[in-house]
């Protein structure tokens, strides 16, 4: 698994594909998911564990719906 972090949006951020895209790639259910994107909306840095072999194809999608996210260095993420 690899961890994504997304650490703000674009202007124009299309919520409710971010939610369904989070869905596809993480997994999780839809509470979940939209939960991430709105604590996203809220100013926070969310990470999102994928697939490693999917990162950088969800790390496309993510800002082609006007995420900024980045692959997170192990020693960043967060154990718990």
């Amino acid at each position: 698994m690899a961890v994504v972090r997304i650490v703000g949006w674009k202007r124009d951020l299309r919520k409710i594909s971010h939610t369904t895209l989070i869905r596809e790639y993480a997994g999780l259910g839809l509470a979940q998911s939209k939960a991430i994107t709105d604590r996203l909306l809220e100013g926070e840095e969310v990470d999102v564990e994928v697939d490693a072999r999917k990162t950088e194809e969800f790390l496309a999608r993510l800002r082609e719906l006007g995420a900024i996210a980045e692959l997170a260095a192990p020693s960043d993420v967060e154990e718990g």
